[in-house]
């Protein structure tokens, strides 16, 4: 009897309807998408840029962007190009520090 009470149970909760509620996206294409970061390490920092692609497709690598770091300081530091939309920036050439503030260009 508590068996058949249990399976009762599972068929009327797991049988329930459910709404569907619309949700409206906005899914562009080419969109930029910035993935790295800068900061005070002694490796070098990489940034990765890709742009959106239609549902179900990889996102597509950016390649022959400018990527330019500036401190408040005026001083500045190009990414180099490494190929599938990878940039990286050695440390010798501009490293982070705590407490300064930094900004990043993309063309």
């Amino acid at each position: 009897m508590k068996k058949i009470a249990i399976l009762i149970l599972s068929i009327i909760c797991f049988s329930r309807c459910v709404e569907e509620i619309p949700f409206k996206t906005q899914t562009g294409d080419d969109l930029l998408v910035v993935n790295g970061g800068f900061s005070n390490s002694e490796e070098a920092q990489e940034i990765i840029l890709q742009k959106t692609a239609a549902y179900g497709s990889p996102p597509r690598s950016v390649l022959g962007a400018i990527i330019i770091v500036k401190n408040s300081k005026g001083e500045s530091a190009f990414y180099n190009e490494k190929g599938d939309g990878k940039y990286v920036l050695e440390p010798k050439i501009l490293r982070g520090v705590v407490g300064e503030s930094y900004h990043l260009e993309i063309k």
